[in-house]
């Protein structure tokens, strides 16, 4: 190693590692943007895809989130095999939409 490389490597650690009360240490900088990425998080939700059984349990299902007016749309495909290794040629397929998001006649 030469006199530069060492004089840059000395000054990462003394930066990387100074007091945790100092904002431009790396623990802090790493502390920062992790509470960050947490901050944007919470508005994700990542429980909106729900895999049911059955037509019967995602009709169940939504007529209770939409009492809380957390249900957008359902699609329950039709006579698929559950072992099959692959999708058939042609998919069948019902979307169920919470009656207000329907055009009445």
């Amino acid at each position: 190693m030469n006199a530069t490389t060492l004089a840059v490597l000395s000054q990462f650690l003394e930066n990387a590692f100074k007091s945790s009360n100092d904002s431009d240490s790396l623990l802090m900088t790493i502390r920062v943007f992790t509470q960050e990425v947490e901050d944007y998080f919470k508005c994700a939700v990542l429980d909106r895809v729900v895999i049911v059984s059955d037509e019967k349990e995602m009709v169940d299902r939504a007529m209770c989130l939409m009492d809380y007016q957390q249900y957008f749309s359902g699609i329950y495909f039709v006579d698929l095999d559950a072992n099959a290794t692959h999708f058939p040629p042609v998919v069948q397929y019902k979307i169920r939409h919470p009656p207000h998001f329907v055009d009445g006649m």
